[in-house]
């Protein structure tokens, strides 16, 4: 009997247990289904800041870095052996037009010179006599000719040895600067031997740089190019063109000629060179910070209203140009006057319902001038 009342009280307890899990599932049912057919929360615009964009003119361009080079340069270097006896420069030193640098020892061609011209004079005077006798018949014309080819003989060995002299004496052959040298009295030099680079000082330099294929065409001798140097800009003409174009890269090589702040450029260094070629070309431009980029395509987000009157973000693919003064040019894809996202895009998807609010005080955003001005990017030449 006792164990039949504690079965009955065990089949009560699990059957109120479970009429009370029955009843919390069927409330949690019921909210779900509740939940489930209740209309979504209203979307929530993203803050951005807008601008129209305007019109500009452009010109395609291309940088490149390119060489200074001065218009005469050489490396001084000895044409005959021999060993150093004096040395009339310093490293770094500005020399003038003909002014001795090196001289070689020369003792043993001053003394054949001297011996030369002690040949040089008794030919002379034996050719002196020579004529007067052959006045009078007293010698035989091949006595005379014999007596004018070894003057002319003792002369020549005169002159060789005066050239030799003279070439073993190094001048220089413009006004230049002269680079880092280790020549020292006594030292012996080879034939060619490289003593030191001489850089002429004139009132222009050059520039050398290579243009690639795309644009080889329409650059022109007289086109004018912007350079870079030590961060300070200089403008220069194109005086030249090479004749064909590199093998390997296509490019080809052109010219420079810069005329001022010539303290900026030294031979051999490197400058950066912008140079705008081909048909001017009126686009829209908007904020560098309005362009979005992805894998396959480049986009900025457009503002138009729905069919509510709701402001929404639509993304439309562009192509890019030059970035001049803040502003980036498109190509193609967006017409001058659309509203386009310029901050706040990163937080866009296509047809985000979108609030406008004013730019920041420290935004990077170009002013908006209404009615939009047209702009153009290209300098007078």
């Amino acid at each position: 009997m006792k164990s039949l009342a504690v079965w009955l009280g065990s089949a009560a307890l699990l059957t109120l247990t479970l009429a009370l899990i029955g009843g919390l599932a069927l409330f949690k049912y019921s909210q779900i289904q509740a939940a489930m057919h209740m209309p979504p929360p209203p979307e929530q615009p993203i803050s951005i800041t807008a601008v129209a964009a305007k019109e500009i003119t452009i010109r395609p361009s291309t940088t490149m870095i390119g060489t200074v080079l001065s218009p005469r340069s050489i490396m001084l270097s000895n044409e005959i052996a021999g060993t150093v006896s004096a040395v009339h420069f310093q490293p770094g030193q500005i020399v003038d037009e003909n002014q001795v640098l090196v001289e070689l020892d020369t003792s043993v061609e001053r003394a054949q010179l001297e011996a030369a011209k002690a040949r040089k004079q008794i030919a002379e005077s034996a050719y002196k006599r020579i004529r007067e006798a052959a006045v009078t018949r007293a010698v035989t014309p091949s006595e005379l000719d014999e007596a004018t080819a070894q003057l002319a003989q003792a002369a020549a060995q005169v002159d060789e040895l005066d050239a030799v002299i003279n070439r073993k004496t190094l001048k220089a052959p413009f006004r230049g600067k002269i680079g880092l040298a280790d020549t020292h009295e006594g030292q012996f030099l080879p034939s060619g031997f490289s003593i030191a680079s001489l850089q002429g000082i004139e009132d222009y330099e050059f520039i050398d740089f290579m243009i690639p294929q795309s644009a080889s065409e329409s650059v022109h001798v007289g086109d004018i190019v912007q350079l870079q140097a030590q961060s300070h800009e200089l403008t220069g003409e194109v005086v030249a063109l090479d004749s064909q174009a590199d093998r390997n890269s296509r490019n080809l090589m052109a010219r420079a000629k810069v005329t001022s702040q010539l303290e900026y450029l030294i031979p051999g260094d490197s400058v950066r060179v912008r140079i705008e070629y081909g048909q001017r070309l009126t686009c829209a431009a908007v904020p560098a910070e309005a362009l979005r980029t992805a894998p396959m395509q480049t986009y900025v987000y457009v503002i138009q209203p729905d069919k509510d009157g709701a402001l929404r973000a639509y993304a439309r693919q562009v192509v890019p140009g030059p970035t001049v003064d803040g502003w980036l040019s498109i190509i193609s894809g967006l017409e001058v006057g659309s509203r386009v996202v310029a901050e706040g895009s990163f937080k866009l998807r296509d047809g985000a319902l979108v609030g406008v609010v004013p730019a920041t005080s420290n935004a990077s955003i170009p002013p908006v001038v209404d009615p939009l001005p047209s702009v153009d990017l290209v300098p007078n030449s």
